[in-house]
């Protein structure tokens, strides 16, 4: 069994650039967004120290919950501790009326763990490939939930959301895991259903509040009658503390921060094109239609902790990580965010441009 070793963590990486992490927008350290959660904290304290089935629930917990339906236009949504969390807590309400989950074989742990958790009868279709997913569709009579990254963790790429959800019958449900698109995809960041120009009832959204947000929790976005079936139901949210109300105050002061600078998301988007554009044109990764702020690199196991070497001698992090769903057992996950200058990826480009040289020689 593969140890997994801990990356350098950014914060703590003094004097290098940081090409790494999941801090699209660069909130966790907005003024605004930091001075939010102090606030609330002198109000609301440190915890809530109670699941909101019994004396935990808070104000702010209920206008997040609002603000996050609105943000994701759906009818209603509903907190939960932490990202991982919010799949489970689906999955515990969907097996009642959805007992297949039918996965792309390459989506999030999260996916597969919580649907085999709640005893769902779980199938994998060929990654990114809905006609697969349509065979398995057609081999059951009962209603399936198709489960699927919005974009992927490990590589970036953007799941074919549109074509999985016109494989849905009616009774069908389409589950998309955002927790790397929301922030990302759509003209306002507004995640999967905004770029692909998606409303259907059909269509459920998970996701976290720690990634494009830089905040904490997760929350689960769909139908009032899903919304209300999760909190009879589900016990990873009946039994579970909510995230600080500090917290859910900071987080949708993010939000609103999306809202208000456009600018965040056209930023990000920039930077996007131009990593994946480089990295194209030097032949790390394929192509795409969309750019997302993420990309995988998998080079000849003894060449990768050389060049870590050397880009971190350039003032460069950028880490070399074991995680599910890569291109290799080890790789270089490369994100980047809408505070990176075009001139720090150009530099990054420059040197792993440099790598490609001293292998050709």
């Amino acid at each position: 069994m593969s140890t997994i070793t801990p990356a350098r963590t950014p914060a703590l990486t003094k004097g290098l650039v940081s090409f790494g992490g999941c801090d699209y927008l660069g909130l966790s350290k907005r003024p605004e967004v930091i001075e939010a959660l102090r606030t609330h904290a002198l109000e609301h304290g440190v915890s809530s120290s109670a699941s909101r089935t019994t004396t935990g629930n808070r104000p702010p917990h209920d206008s997040l919950e609002r603000t996050i339906a609105n943000f994701v236009r759906t009818d209603a949504a509903i907190l939960l501790p932490e990202g991982y969390m919010a799949n489970l807590a689906l999955c515990q309400s969907l097996v009642r009326t959805h007992p297949i989950a039918l996965i792309d074989e390459r989506a999030h742990s999260s996916v597969h763990n919580a649907a085999f958790a709640a005893d769902m009868k779980v199938q994998t279709f060929s990654h990114m490939d809905p006609s697969a997913a349509r065979v398995l569709i057609e081999s059951h009579r009962e209603p399936v939930a198709i489960m699927t990254d919005g974009v992927f963790t490990a590589d970036g790429s953007v799941a074919p959301s549109h074509a999985l959800l016109m494989a849905l019958r009616p009774t069908d449900r389409l589950v998309l895991d955002d927790c790397h698109a929301l922030g990302v995809l759509g003209a306002q960041g507004r995640g999967s259903c905004e770029h692909w120009k998606m409303d259907d009832p059909r269509i459920i959204v998970t996701s976290t509040l720690a990634k494009g947000l830089g905040c904490y929790g997760g929350f689960v976005a769909g139908t009032r009658d899903l919304v209300e079936s999760i909190s009879s139901y589900s016990s990873a949210y009946i039994c579970t503390t909510p995230i600080p109300p500090a917290v859910a105050c900071a987080s949708e002061r993010a939000l609103q921060l999306v809202l208000e600078e456009p600018s965040l998301i056209a930023r990000l988007a920039e930077r996007s094109e131009q990593l994946i554009g480089g990295l194209v044109r030097l032949g790390f990764t394929q192509p795409r239609t969309t750019a997302t702020p993420i990309a995988a690199i998998a080079l000849e196991d003894s060449r990768m902790d050389a060049l870590a070497a050397r880009l971190a001698e350039r003032g460069l992090d950028v880490p070399l990580i074991r995680y599910p769903g890569g291109p290799a057992p080890r790789y270089f996950r490369v994100s980047v965010s809408a505070n990176h200058t075009a001139g720090q990826i150009d530099n990054l480009l420059a040197c792993l441009e440099a790598e490609v040289s001293v292998a050709r020689s």
